[in-house]
């Protein structure tokens, strides 16, 4: 890992509508390391890969990049006058933003060099949301396997169309079904479970880990599967 040693600084603002006025200093540093977890990096749906910040609570922090060479830029943060300061030769100022409709996150720190960084202990769990229409429970965005080949669709329907997906171990074959052992981030469920032949379950909107290197691809980025045919795994990305 290489490691480089840079002085940052960044600014935070506070979201009014976030912090209660009369511990503004304490509520934000709860917010940046709730549980003892300090992490804010990147979060997209179906990508975890990016610059991520890391706050510890003697003061210190790390920008860290979460992916490929894994590469570290050491500094320093504090919070005075209702902000938190990252002390260096520049200042990059970034709002802590309530995410009322994301999937994954609750909260995230928008920076004015363009970095959305989302709060990794600020999960949304068990909160209601809309997708298509479709009243769904998130997640979390929780890791899982599929168990047997299930049908990838469009809506969580059982005559939904299908989407077509490319995986290297089935020579690169187009097929409308997630083979058995692939692995998918399980984003919401359906809010109530939906009785197919003798199963009782939910669906999931998931999306695909696939590996573009090696030609494999899906149709669409995001689509439902029936929970029946999957189990939580043991490695947990985020």
């Amino acid at each position: 890992m290489i490691k480089k040693y840079i002085i940052l600084s960044i600014i935070l603002t506070l979201n009014p509508s976030l912090l209660n006025s009369e511990n503004l200093i304490e509520s934000l540093k709860k917010q940046i390391l709730t549980k003892g977890d300090g992490f804010w990096g990147p979060g997209g749906e179906s990508s975890s890969w990016g610059w991520g910040f890391e706050f510890y609570d003697n003061g210190k922090m790390t920008m860290i990049f979460v992916g490929e060479g894994g590469e570290e830029i050491k500094g320093t943060y504090s919070i005075r006058n209702n902000k938190l300061y990252v002390k260096s030769d520049k200042d990059y100022e970034c709002n802590l933003i309530n995410l009322e409709d994301n999937l994954i996150f609750k909260l995230a720190l928008n920076c004015s060099n363009g970095l959305r960084l989302y709060g990794y202990a600020h999960k949304s769990i068990n909160e209601t949301r809309k997708i298509d229409n479709n009243t769904v429970i998130t997640m979390g965005r929780k890791r899982f396997k599929i168990t047997e080949n299930v049908k990838f669709r469009v809506a969580p329907e059982l005559n939904s169309e299908t989407i077509k997906c490319k995986f290297l171990s089935l020579q690169h074959t187009e097929i409308d079904f997630l083979p058995r052992s692939t692995v998918v981030h399980v984003l919401a469920r359906t809010e109530d479970k939906i009785k197919i032949k003798n199963w009782n379950n939910y669906w999931y909107y998931v999306t695909v880990m696939y590996d573009m290197h090696d030609g494999e691809s899906c149709q669409k980025d995001y689509g439902w599967i029936y929970a029946q045919f999957t189990e939580l795994d043991s490695y947990q990305d985020i």
